[in-house]
């Protein structure tokens, strides 16, 4: 027994040690032999699969990374924060519709987690279901009016969604709060511009002139055309 429990821990610490150093194939095949092994802990197995989850995600596999995630979720299944990444894997794999009942299953399980309710307003823009989106990312602006991954995706959700008025505001005030961040400024141009340019591709829009805090500024179809910074799509690194 000893000796299982010293391969067990020779094992964990290799695997962490290879995925410190990003040598993620090595890491996988040390976890997987873990994942194989009778005598791991409840909380072994956990780790198991979450380094395998993560393993799979950064290597693109989202098939892999889903299976992993359904594992963890049937182990808790009232862990909203399992619910979430499966959702998220789900979208890359290009199941919306079942990423869209987990990420409503993680909101319901953990209703005061910004990040979820953002990355549910994303996805359910996405799929067109407007009201819910909109409330969703309302909701988001409400938990974390200050933390500026959250910030940055309701807010150019908002204005994909045509709230361009209410990103303003949420970004205006967001802005005031940290002025210290050089990021919210960033953010506030961007999304004047992400206004701008939806306007201008309104039919018989082909120049537009436009203030942002004294300086103007004019754009034509051909700037449209190249796109400003989109919101993040959901996974990205949003920070």
């Amino acid at each position: 027994m000893s000796k299982t429990l010293n391969l067990i821990d020779h094992l964990f610490t290799s695997g962490r040690h290879f995925l410190g150093l990003g040598h993620l194939t090595r890491a996988r095949l040390i976890f997987e032999h873990l994942s194989r092994l009778e005598n791991l802990s409840p909380t072994d197995f956990q780790e198991v699969h979450e380094h395998l989850a993560d393993i799979a995600w950064r290597q693109g596999d989202f098939q892999r990374a889903s299976r992993h995630q359904v594992t963890l979720g049937s182990l808790d299944p009232q862990d909203a924060k399992h619910h979430h990444r499966l959702g998220k894997s789900l979208v890359q794999e290009g199941k919306r519709d079942e990423a869209l009942e987990q990420m409503r299953q993680a909101v319901q399980l953990d209703p005061k987690h910004a990040e979820y309710h953002a990355d549910l307003g994303q996805l359910a823009l996405d799929l067109d279901l407007d009201a819910e989106a909109t409330a969703a990312l309302r909701r988001a602006a409400e938990l974390a009016p200050n933390e500026f991954a959250v910030v940055r995706t309701t807010s150019l959700s908002l204005v994909e969604a045509g709230l361009g008025d209410e990103a303003r505001r949420f970004v205006r005030a967001a802005q005031f709060r940290n002025s210290r961040d050089r990021r919210f400024h960033d953010l506030w141009y961007d999304v004047q511009y992400q206004i701008t340019h939806r306007q201008i591709k309104q039919p018989g829009r082909t120049i537009l002139s436009f203030e942002i805090d004294g300086q103007q500024f004019r754009l034509d179809r051909s700037h449209a055309r190249k796109g400003p910074t989109r919101r993040p799509s959901i996974g990205q690194p949003k920070g």
